[in-house]
């Protein structure tokens, strides 16, 4: 239920963040279940087959370690798909992982 009344919030958070950092799309996922579940996308696309766990592939790994990290996408399932370069940015309260931030750009080596 709170996400729910969160999503707004989430997406002026998700494109003030794509655009401090001139990014071509962002996403942003939220702990559910200790699932991190997307909830917003920018561009808007498809957000299902998307989630993953903590300490999981490259997006799961970041939020374990609780600090943002550049990725190449050649190395998980990008938003777009001519992505060349990432940055995963976990969203952290009180010690508690809540979420991920994930940002990505067109251009090598952009983040």
């Amino acid at each position: 239920m709170l996400v729910v009344i969160l999503v707004p919030y989430l997406r002026t958070l998700l494109i003030e963040a794509a655009s401090i950092f001139d990014a071509d799309a962002a996403i942003v996922f939220i702990v559910e279940d200790a699932l991190f579940v997307p909830k917003v996308i920018l561009p808007e696309g498809d957000l299902s087959e998307r989630s993953f766990r903590l300490g999981d592939g490259l997006l799961g790994e970041s939020a374990a370690l609780s600090v943002p990290t550049v990725i190449t996408p050649d190395r998980y399932a990008s938003i777009l798909e001519d992505a060349k370069s990432a940055m995963v940015i976990p969203i952290v309260t009180h010690e508690a992982r809540v979420g991920v931030i994930l940002l990505e750009s067109k251009e090598i080596n952009f983040f």
